[in-house]
């Protein structure tokens, strides 16, 4: 590839970006990435055994340490019971 279509591919992938933000929940898995995959072997063990300790321990002991709160959603007819906000705890 030369100089000039790598200019061209990222002009086209920078404009895709902005047409196509990326999905806030996708940010959140890319930045969790490893707490995830562990949770998904341990949670496909679990079913195997019907054993869900080890699955509760890692969430107990390992989950990034959040505060969700429900966001009021009255007047907008959104199920509030669907929303989430979530702020990272600081302690």
């Amino acid at each position: 590839m030369t100089a000039l279509e790598k200019d061209i591919y990222q002009d086209d992938w920078t404009q895709r970006l902005k047409e196509n933000p990326s999905d806030p929940l996708e940010d959140i898995r890319q930045e969790h990435e490893g707490f995830l995959s562990s949770l998904e072997g341990l949670a496909v063990e679990a079913i195997a055994t019907n054993d869900w300790s080890d699955v509760y321990d890692h969430i107990n002991f390992n989950a990034p340490q959040l505060e969700v709160s429900t966001k009021s959603l009255s007047g907008s007819g959104a199920d509030s019971s669907q929303t989430t906000e979530v702020n990272e705890r600081k302690d």
